[in-house]
């Protein structure tokens, strides 16, 4: 991307950004000729602490303060620009569903998995995100609006788990048949006290034919 309609100075937030951008350079024009669905658009995405990006006119992008930490180092000279050069290793999967919503559908997923490049390196992540269409005056649709966040965090939480889940599972069914292998009086008593598990060798000592019949017993 070319950096040069970027404001470089870190300490603007996206509101004034946005203002001070050299918008009649882009197929957007200049502010004061927006149409009064952008206008307002805009402003509604401005005044959101939730991470939300515009899609308009030409696939031109625009977004609010939350979305930027989602950009990378692509902040903020992505401001203004193709969303395709923005997302270019994310575009043959972001075309058909942005196109989608241009013709008036709405999409919505969660724990979506997306391979990024936004930092120079590849990141799996993965993000809940909604799209939806924006209209104008004559009904059609005019830009496309994004509410987002990052799920990485709880998708890697999740699978950790299921694996730790599945280890103790694995671990327990390994114990539990090396228990019933033995020719020993074993007992696994829980720590309410109830029965949960009696070798052979048990049963035969305790003279018991079905273990159902002890099984949760004090």
């Amino acid at each position: 991307m070319n950096a040069s309609l970027a404001i470089s100075m870190p300490e603007l937030n996206m509101a004034e950004r946005t203002r001070a951008f050299a918008w009649d350079r882009t197929p957007l024009g200049p502010r004061s000729t927006w149409p009064a669905a952008l206008r307002i658009s805009v402003d509604a995405m401005l005044a959101s602490l939730h991470p939300m990006c515009l899609i308009w006119s030409e696939r031109i992008l625009l977004y609010n303060d939350g979305y930027a930490p989602i950009l990378g180092s692509r902040h903020p000279d992505a401001l203004g620009y193709p969303t395709a050069e923005v997302w270019p290793e994310l575009w043959p999967d972001l075309e058909p569903l942005i196109e989608g919503v241009f013709r008036g559908e709405s999409v919505a997923f969660r724990d979506q998995p997306l391979t990024m490049t936004r930092n120079g390196f590849t990141e799996e992540t993965w993000y809940d995100f909604a799209y939806s269409p924006v209209w104008d005056d004559e009904g059609e649709v005019a830009g496309l609006m994004n509410i987002t966040s990052d799920s990485t965090a709880r998708v890697k939480a999740k699978r950790e788990r299921d694996a730790a889940t599945a280890e103790a599972q694995e671990a327990a069914v390994f114990m539990r048949s090396v228990l019933a292998a033995s020719t020993d009086c074993i007992k696994v008593v829980e720590l309410d006290g109830t029965l949960s598990f009696m070798s052979e060798g048990g049963m035969k000592t305790m003279e018991v034919s079905d273990f159902n019949s002890v099984a949760g017993c004090p």
